[in-house]
């Protein structure tokens, strides 16, 4: 038991489980986990934030105090400016089946006689799911507060729920496909560990609506409602996700493999992985170092949920990065700003994981260090192609620069975009894009392949940002040029 006390008396008490196992978890189309002792590993808890609190004590089974904070540690924390954190969603002691379709009126939840609902893929040998368990008290009084962490931009594509017996030795926590979820009764005490899986599965369900996955019949039998559909079409239509919402992560991650920045995803062999090499893989976690669609799902877990383990050693390496800010950590901070645009991950959390790096370059256009835009620069607002744009220009003849970020009326200029791979078949269409133009030479003429642009500031005086992972490409198709982080800071006319 955490308690903690102001004046002699308590002020909260929460029961805590320390975990005894650490499973490493399975994809969504599940191979075999790990599982190792746990023994000399961190837990973290989490109390409400109160400046009258004096102490806090940890009790064993007996009563007993085990651990304590100081009053003299509790002042020192509040001196340094001590940040106040959301509670731990301490799950229920009991709940019922009802209660769930109160709370999520939109989720069909699977009790123990609906085995025949099971999208078919569950009932496959690889998928590891031996039958489903019965929603009681403790099952639903679990999953209760566990849903209710879901990130309201994925909470919509989460369309079944059930906790289900897996085979024994699988190491399977969780495992999706379409809108479905199925999580492992092994872990209806872990609270942590059973947060951090359901929203580690949602994301896979969000995955699966962006990506196009309407599959009906024999392989899911989830359909999509027409609003969440239209929600997802929005925003494949602002984050520029015709291609899915996978392939966006895997080429932003890829191309910085392609510089040398970040590790290619290693399939089987994430096993090998500890934290730390993760990290400077570009990755959240050992698992998610696997394949995209895990690497992202780790991301919105550990990101969300990092009371399961304790912060992410990707946030440490992020917040540990000198001023200037260095190219080797622009994918992995890339990816947490995707994921606030996404709104997968809130501001909280990727202040508390990136920190507030001032990334920023000198005044002018810069790709990369060697390529730089000095002369004719200008930036503002822009009608062209049926779109309004912000545009930044710039030339270093005989080349011509424009960055053009589509912003409809209303909407905010500020914030991430993500940049389209541009081609003949869509050079006149209304796109996020880098147009690089040669006067002498159109085969030397370049367009964006990919990229996210950060705009920092879009004012009457100047207009600053960064481009992410920047490719570009030729007439042909191919890629000839990548640049880790660029920086933009041009006067506005």
């Amino acid at each position: 038991m955490l308690v903690s006390y102001a004046g002699g008396a308590i002020a909260q008490a929460v029961p805590v489980h320390l975990p005894t196992v650490v499973r490493l978890e399975g994809p969504s189309t599940h191979r075999d986990g790990r599982s190792e002792p746990a023994e000399g590993l961190p837990a973290t808890f989490f109390l409400d934030y109160a400046a009258k609190v004096d102490r806090i004590d940890l009790l064993g089974e007996q009563g007993e105090v085990v651990a304590e904070v100081s009053p003299k540690a509790l002042d020192a924390l509040r001196q340094q400016g001590g940040v106040p954190v959301r509670p731990m969603a301490v799950g229920a002691t009991s709940a019922s089946i009802s209660d769930l379709r109160t709370a999520f009126p939109h989720i069909r939840f699977l009790d123990s006689d609906m085995g025949d609902e099971l999208p078919a893929i569950f009932k496959l040998p690889r998928s590891k799911v031996e039958e489903l368990v019965s929603l009681d008290s403790k099952a639903a009084g679990a999953l209760l507060p566990a849903l209710k962490r879901i990130p309201e931009a994925a909470i919509g594509a989460v369309r079944s729920v059930g906790v289900a017996k897996f085979a024994a030795s699988s190491g399977v926590i969780g495992i999706s496909f379409g809108g479905s979820m199925l999580v492992s009764d092994e872990i209806l005490t872990e609270t942590n560990q059973l947060v951090e899986t359901v929203v580690h599965e949602a994301t896979h369900n969000l995955q699966f609506l962006v990506d196009g996955h309407f599959a009906t019949g024999l392989w899911n039998p989830e359909v999509w409602p027409s609003d969440v559909k239209e929600a997802a079409e929005k925003t494949i239509s602002k984050h520029r996700l015709e291609a899915g919402l996978t392939r966006a992560w895997s080429d932003l991650h890829e191309t910085g493999v392609d510089l040398d920045l970040v590790a290619p995803y290693q399939g089987e062999e994430w096993k090998e992985f500890s934290d730390d090499l993760a990290s400077y893989g570009g990755f959240a976690s050992p698992y998610g170092a696997s394949e995209p669609s895990e690497d992202m799902a780790e991301y919105v877990g550990r990101l969300n949920v990092p009371e399961n383990g304790g912060e992410a050693a990707i946030c440490r390496r992020i917040r540990a990065a000198p001023d200037p800010f260095p190219a080797n950590r622009a994918v992995p901070y890339a990816k947490v700003r995707f994921l606030e645009a996404l709104e997968l991950v809130n501001h909280e959390r990727v202040e508390a994981c990136a920190g507030m790096p001032a990334i920023s370059g000198p005044p002018g256009i810069h790709l990369g260090e060697d390529v730089h835009f000095a002369d004719n620069q200008n930036a503002g607002w822009l009608n062209q192609d049926g779109g309004r744009f912000l545009a930044v220009l710039g030339e270093a003849l005989p080349y011509r620069f424009m960055l053009r970020v589509l912003v409809p009326d209303g909407a905010e200029a500020l914030g991430l975009h993500r940049l389209d791979n541009i081609g003949l078949g869509n050079v006149n269409d209304a796109n996020n894009a880098v147009y690089l133009a040669h006067d002498d030479d159109n085969l030397r003429a370049r367009t964006s392949a990919g990229g996210l642009v950060l705009v920092t500031e879009a004012g009457p005086e100047r207009v600053e940002g960064a481009i992410f992972l920047l490719s570009l490409r030729s007439a042909a198709g191919f890629v000839t040029d990548s640049f880790a982080l660029s920086t933009f800071s041009v006067p506005s006319k």
